[in-house]
């Protein structure tokens, strides 16, 4: 059964100051951009894993058809990454990633996040730092 894994990023008292300084859509913005580019990371693997039959028609446009989207939460703040497969080939993404009774599963989505959550997670770490730091000397150097 399909299911969500998700990440809460907290602490840093410094982040937190300089998203504020920033205002609520400048951080906005770069939350949106860090969640990306870490979801990023396991869209690529994703697709180096998702298995490609050059005599099935699906398998092929299922691997293009892996994606990510970034989501607003319930609160105005809250932001968070979609990852998964486009329409129509999500109607059969799940019969290759779990497999059926007459097919053995292929699984490339569970593996590609295992294997780069962490990776996705420093990804994010390392891109809003990036973005505020510019933002930041943007800010500085703008008129006041």
């Amino acid at each position: 059964m399909p299911g969500t894994v998700s990440f809460k990023f907290e602490g840093g008292k410094e982040l937190e100051a300089a998203l504020k300084a920033l205002g609520p859509r400048v951080a906005r913005k770069l939350a949106g951009r860090a969640l990306k580019a870490g979801a990023k990371l396991i869209v690529d693997e994703a697709k180096a894993l998702c298995p490609v039959d050059p005599h099935s028609e699906h398998k092929m446009h299922l691997r293009d058809a892996i994606t990510s989207r970034v989501a607003r939460g319930a609160l105005d703040d809250e932001r968070s990454v979609l990852i998964g497969v486009e329409r129509p080939e999500s109607r059969r993404f799940h019969l290759v990633e779990f497999g059926t009774s007459k097919m053995a599963a292929e699984p490339f989505m569970r593996p590609a996040i295992d294997s780069q959550a962490e990776a996705a997670v420093a990804e994010m770490g390392r891109k809003l730092g990036e973005d505020i730091e510019k933002e930041a000397k943007a800010l500085a150097s703008s008129p006041a």
